[in-house]
């Protein structure tokens, strides 16, 4: 790194510095391209990850598929202990009934489960998202706040001052002319 010629800006020692030379705009310059570094060094590993995570993420569903499967096993077992527990003796008609009716049940609840589970990955998903965006408008949308204001108002102090100047050598040169004019009267009379 080092001083970057005519501006005055230091980054020696891992850090920036300005000197009382350097203008406003050139140290919002430097201060952005610091910024930027760091963002670079330090979170786009994790956002990349975060992004790729947002993208592609199907634990849910995964589970949910996962789920679906357990929960036919364990619909059956409760059907039956309830039948044992209650002394209840079905006929062979019934049983095929009872395990044809466990059969849709457990279908249409994992088929929902699922769906369900879809539903709200992609929520989650988008959220994440959401969220990511949202940092880092709002990252962006700070720094400029904060820094954007010093290197308009070191234009204006500059566009002011080379008003001035201007004014100062009109009203000179505005002097100087009636001054003339004067001593020319003051000769011719």
């Amino acid at each position: 790194m080092g001083i970057i010629e005519g501006n005055d800006l230091d980054w020696r020692n891992g850090g920036y510095t300005a000197s009382s030379r350097a203008s406003a705009q050139d140290t919002y310059a430097a201060i952005t391209r610091e910024e930027y570094d760091n963002y670079v060094k330090n979170f786009t590993g994790l956002e990349d990850t975060l992004i790729n995570r947002a993208a592609n993420d199907t634990s849910l569903v995964d589970a949910a598929k996962k789920n679906a499967g357990k929960s036919s096993a364990l619909t059956s077992g409760i059907a039956e202990r309830n039948a044992q527990r209650y002394g209840v003796g079905l006929t062979a008609m019934q049983k095929k009934e009872q395990s044809s009716a466990l059969l849709r049940s457990n279908t249409l609840g994992g088929a929902d489960a699922i769906n369900n589970a879809r539903l709200t990955q992609k929520d989650l998903n988008s959220t994440l998202t959401a969220k990511l965006i949202d940092i880092g408008h709002g990252i962006n949308t700070s720094v400029d706040g904060q820094l954007s204001p010093l290197a308009a108002s070191e234009q204006q102090r500059n566009a002011a001052y080379k008003n001035a100047r201007t004014q100062a050598n009109a009203t000179n040169l505005g002097t100087a002319s009636a001054l003339a004019s004067l001593a020319i009267m003051a000769f011719s009379f």
